[in-house]
């Protein structure tokens, strides 16, 4: 357990072996070797071993709701949220005063829009642990989403009493107030935050956002503050979205490149878990993946798909490669820096002649300004800005397409390909 813990999964996975030679089935060793491959982004492994484990605990064991838990947020990461929502109400079955499943069961249904069950299941979490800053904040999201916004702002007060460092709690829940059209109550609560802490990145990012006044591009400490926080739900969230950009991006490179060719040296900018790396791995002769989140590159580094993974800012890391590089992508990088000039100029240097750039931003109407910081934290450019920035380029194309769905609705954004000159 203490190596699972520390992310030292080889040395957890070969106790856990010798546990189960000896042993085979005992559901301690199951239950935490399908932990190890959830941590491996390794659902159906996980699921499957969970399940094992259930089966073989004898009835009334307390760590069989533990294991219920788990599977929940296992089936939550492969995208099964009924599923999920069945395992948390099998867990809670037995132990309802488990705060921490009550609250997983609140946060899976807000987002599935069963508001009145999660309204119901977030007044449970508090109930069961009133001193649980996590399940308050639940409580306020999903308040504010049914409409009651006072009582959802006090329900964030007492998480912030509880917890005044939990960065991911209080940015969520005003970020949701900012979204749902209360700019101004969002803006006040942004600007007490950097008041207490005027040097949050957070902070200072989404109160820029709510007052209008936008940086030219999110802070590195931005970025990696808010990836750090959700890697390990990326993926499911992402496929609850119905994320397309990595298939648009090898589309475009397929359209330019042919599908039977090597592509050469490829660097994912902004890799992530490693959603693009999966797609292009056959077809590069080396794969470069660069990213901010100490905890995305972890992710990725498990999935053995790069032959390197840098931890640094992407335009750094582009200063670095003169002509060195075949292919970049960057699938919803972009969108957190407003100004890409740098950046692009940037690639333009990093890229062989001839080499192909590729990336996804989030679209503005023809009509507005060259680019925007929206409500959500992330920047939206217009064609006609783009069109300028790419300017370097030949080839240039500039495509609308839609991303993902947001709160069932598509979020429209632009494939952008071209050839350096």
């Amino acid at each position: 357990m203490s190596l699972l813990r520390d992310g030292r999964l080889d040395g957890a996975e070969s106790i856990l072996g010798e546990v189960l030679s000896v042993q085979p089935g005992q559901p301690d060793a199951l239950h935490l070797l399908g932990l190890c491959h959830h941590e491996r982004t390794d659902p159906e492994s996980a699921e499957r071993l969970i399940r094992e484990a259930i089966r073989c605990w004898p009835d009334g064991d307390p760590q069989v709701c533990v294991a219920w838990n788990n599977l929940g947020n296992v089936l939550v990461e492969s995208a099964q949220p009924e599923a999920a929502v069945e395992a948390y109400r099998v867990a809670l079955s037995a132990h309802r005063e488990a705060s921490g499943t009550w609250n997983n069961l609140a946060g899976l249904l807000r987002r599935l829009g069963r508001l009145d069950e999660a309204e119901q299941a977030a007044r449970q979490a508090v109930a069961a642990a009133a001193d649980d800053p996590h399940a308050w904040f639940t409580l306020a999201r999903v308040l504010i989403e049914v409409g009651d916004v006072h009582g959802g702002l006090q329900a964030h007060a007492r998480g912030v009493a509880l917890a005044p460092r939990d960065v991911v709690g209080r940015e969520e829940v005003l970020r949701s107030l900012a979204v749902l059209g209360h700019r101004d109550e969002a803006a006040v609560l942004w600007g007490e935050w950097l008041q207490e802490s005027p040097d949050d990145p957070i902070a200072f990012h989404h109160h820029a956002a709510c007052v209008g006044r936008p940086p030219p591009f999110a802070a590195d400490a931005y970025v990696e503050s808010v990836f750090d926080s959700f890697a390990s739900s990326f993926d499911a969230k992402l496929a609850k979205l119905e994320y397309r950009a990595p298939e648009l991006i090898v589309g475009a490179l397929t359209q330019r490149l042919g599908a039977d060719t090597g592509w050469g040296t490829v660097a994912d900018l902004g890799c992530g878990t490693g959603l693009v790396g999966m797609l292009l791995r056959q077809r590069t002769l080396r794969l470069v993946g660069v990213d901010l989140s100490h905890t995305m590159l972890e992710r990725a580094r498990r999935r053995g798909i790069y032959d390197e993974l840098t931890q640094t800012n992407l335009v750094s890391f582009l200063h670095g490669e003169a002509a060195s590089l075949d292919v970049v992508v960057a699938a919803d990088v972009l969108c957190y820096f407003g100004v890409l000039d740098e950046v692009i100029a940037a690639a333009a240097r990093a890229l062989r002649p001839g080499g192909v750039i590729v990336f996804t931003v989030e679209s503005l109407p023809e009509v507005s300004d060259d680019w925007l910081l929206s409500l959500t934290g992330r920047y939206a450019h217009s064609p006609r800005y783009l069109a300028t920035a790419m300017a370097g380029f030949d080839d240039v194309a500039i495509d609308p397409c839609e991303l993902r769905m947001e709160a069932g609705l598509p979020v429209p954004g632009l494939l952008v390909s071209a050839h350096a000159r």
